[in-house]
């Protein structure tokens, strides 16, 4: 198999990840500005991208509107919502997992080691309280689209020879990830949320992913200083 170059993978990530809130909304031709952005906490936009080309491709993908603001047609039902969730939770385990065998760095090791820990603990929680509520997971287009992504950054990330190269590829994909998940939930899961215990869920994950994604960056970045490519 060709070994892919993380160039290749750092623009091929976000143009798969750019449809993911996409999915389920209608075609608008107006020009009305979009929310994208910090997603409401510094850093919440990466422009982390190994030479600046990433920036998650995401920016006015869905508006508030489109998701629903009352869990209406638009919005996305719970059983749904578990479902991205989910998907989520498992692209960060399905990544570092590869992350443990190959990066170099002890710092990326250890970032990696604590997603798996800390994604697969969130995963614990939301799996219990889905049981709690009897809400029984149903996939959706949103969630497909993450396990399709996710399959393709694993391949790419087993790929590539271990070394800088991985580890700069690895956290960039963690940026990105962690970016798509954090506007994921702001504007299509939070706002399609009705169940008080769930909306808490929700609120106290997306506080974690937040904190995640400055770490993913600050990583990134300390890995460029370093001598990254």
């Amino acid at each position: 198999m060709r070994e892919l170059s993380s160039k290749c993978m750092r623009t091929l990530i976000p143009a798969v990840l750019a449809g993911l809130l996409a999915v389920g909304c209608g075609d608008d031709d107006d020009d009305t500005p979009r929310p994208g952005g910090d997603s409401g906490v510094d850093g919440g936009r990466s422009d982390g991208g190994l030479d600046g080309s990433i920036d998650g491709g995401l920016d006015g993908a869905v508006r508030p509107t489109d998701a629903g603001t009352d869990g209406g047609d638009a919005g996305l039902p719970e059983t749904q919502i578990v479902d991205v969730t989910t998907a989520a939770n498992s692209a960060e385990i399905m990544t570092s997992q590869v992350a443990l065998t190959k990066a170099q760095s002890d710092d990326v090791q250890s970032f990696a080691q604590d997603m798996i820990q800390m994604h697969g603990a969130a995963q614990t929680r939301q799996e219990l309280l889905a049981t709690t509520l009897g809400v029984t997971r149903q996939t959706s287009p949103q969630g497909d689209l993450m396990r399709a992504t996710t399959t393709q950054i694993v391949q790419q990330l087993q790929a590539l020879p271990q070394g800088p190269a991985f580890d700069l590829a690895y956290v960039n994909a963690q940026v990105t990830l962690h970016s798509t998940t954090l506007q994921t939930m702001d504007q299509l899961l939070l706002p399609s949320a009705q169940t008080p215990a769930l909306r808490q869920e929700l609120t106290a994950s997306r506080a974690e992913v937040a904190t995640h994604l400055t770490s993913a960056q600050t990583l990134l970045a300390a890995l460029q200083t370093d001598g990254g490519i």
